[in-house]
């Protein structure tokens, strides 16, 4: 298992040695882990070769919107849902179920551009009065950013999340590391 963000690479720079560890561990198996829901396994496959790591097999990627749906396909197969994030949030929640402002089983909070005044009224209002379950993908409260050329601190999952928890008094299910990878087998409750 190797971590992603601040293991292989800062921002949208590799670290001193990352890619001759890669190099090292090509014939072996391994999975490459990250928090950051943002992207799709292909798009963190060619960030990386952009960063000029060699470019992995987008499957051997797990995402934390990856693993979120996984969890939440384990235990509600064909789900609706709501999803405040990234593009890359709801294209792995896309695959297990279907997004559903009006009647969502589940609001799913992840890191990157989504969040607005009115997701969080829609958000707030299927947790407090339909009963969604409030999950985040990471509880990360800040992450390593770029923006117009310059490293910048950017809120993270645990921080998009908060508006959601004191306005409902609910505490989230969180499924990315440092929870177990398969959130099932480790006892996180299903919906």
């Amino acid at each position: 298992l190797i971590d992603l963000d601040g293991v292989l690479f800062h921002g949208d720079r590799a670290l001193p040695g990352a890619a001759e560890l890669l190099a090292r561990l090509a014939d072996r198996p391994h999975v490459f882990l990250t928090n950051n829901p943002i992207r799709t396994p292909p798009e963190v496959a060619d960030a990386l070769a952009a960063m000029g790591l060699p470019r992995p097999a987008p499957e051997r990627i797990l995402t934390s919107a990856l693993a979120t749906a996984r969890w939440l396909s384990h235990c509600k197969p064909g789900l609706r849902y709501f999803a405040v994030g990234a593009p890359g949030l709801d294209s792995a929640l896309r695959a297990v179920g279907a997004p559903d402002a009006q009647r969502a089983d589940v609001v799913v909070v992840g890191e990157g551009p989504g969040i607005d005044y009115e997701r969080l009224v829609t958000g707030i209002n299927l947790i407090l009065g339909r009963g969604a379950r409030l999950v985040v993908t990471n509880p990360d409260t800040t992450v390593d950013g770029i923006r117009d050329g310059q490293r910048v601190v950017l809120p993270g999952g645990g921080a998009l999340v908060a508006p959601f928890t004191l306005a409902t008094g609910v505490t989230p299910t969180v499924v990315g590391k440092p929870e177990p990878l398969d959130a099932s087998a480790a006892g996180l409750q299903c919906l």
